[in-house]
């Protein structure tokens, strides 16, 4: 696995870019998602090792070619809602991903790896990653 660390030095799409110990508010308007460059919007604090929401909300999106993804994350206790190509997830979700209420969730609870997609064939897919509440960590991504 790749840290996030790296991912946000070499490809964090935002033009905010990733600026170490700090706090940054990133936003997706006007900014063109391309393959396999993470993006961020909302308040996050950029560390060493991983990406921090600060503010109320926030989103990770990310176009991969895959047929499962997997973050490392942690943090307070928080859930995240996960969105594939648009829609929730269904026959398509990690063991990690529940259907509460038509929406695709995870708990995250404690630092470990968590499988969001697991899809029965390779493809390219957009993941949106959107915490509930602030003190969401994302670590790194890893593909299956």
């Amino acid at each position: 696995p790749v840290l996030f660390k790296s991912l946000a030095l070499s490809i964090l799409g935002n033009p905010e870019g990733f600026r170490p110990e700090e706090v940054v508010d990133y936003s997706l308007n006007g900014v063109e998602i391309a393959p396999n460059i993470v993006y961020l919007e909302g308040s996050w604090k950029n560390s060493n090792d991983n990406m921090e929401l600060m503010s109320d909300s926030g989103r990770v999106v990310l176009i991969y070619y895959a047929k499962a993804l997997n973050i490392v994350a942690g943090g307070n206790p928080n859930e995240i809602e996960v969105k594939l190509d648009g829609n929730y997830l269904a026959d398509d979700k990690g063991e990690d991903v529940i259907i509460e209420s038509g929406k695709s969730v995870s708990q995250i609870s404690g630092h470990r790896l968590y499988n969001l997609v697991s899809a029965d064939s390779y493809g390219a897919h957009t993941i949106e990653i959107i915490p509930t509440s602030p003190g969401l960590r994302i670590y790194t991504f890893t593909f299956g």
